[in-house]
């Protein structure tokens, strides 16, 4: 059969929250992508699984996580940042990063 990246992708996305939830011992984790357009995918997958499922951050976390959001000039992360999960690319403006590398070195957002 002929490799198809997209296929793969899905394949690895439908299981990555329970591999970095089997892995991570709890810590943050780093998750690489090839392309910002897989990094959005990646992040939307991990939203679905999350779905009915245990939430990665604790009421605590969430409440600074939201407030963290608020302050984010690229309206198009702060869902995933209230979830605990982000990305890190050149679609952020710098004061957007600055934001995301401190939640991520302080363990409050989980996967990045």
């Amino acid at each position: 059969p002929e490799y198809n990246p997209w296929t793969f992708e899905s394949f690895v996305n439908k299981r990555l929250l329970d591999v970095v939830r089997t892995h991570s011992s709890d810590r943050p984790a780093l998750v690489f992508c090839p392309s910002r357009k897989s990094t959005n995918t990646t992040c939307y997958a991990l939203m679905e699984a999350l779905r009915g499922s245990r939430p990665l951050v604790s009421p605590r976390e969430k409440a600074e996580l939201t407030m963290a959001a608020e302050k984010l000039s690229f309206k198009g992360i702060r869902d995933f940042i209230v979830n605990g999960i982000g990305f890190h690319n050149a679609d952020l403006k710098r004061d957007d990063r600055v934001i995301i590398e401190d939640l991520f070195k302080r363990s409050v957002l989980k996967i990045l």
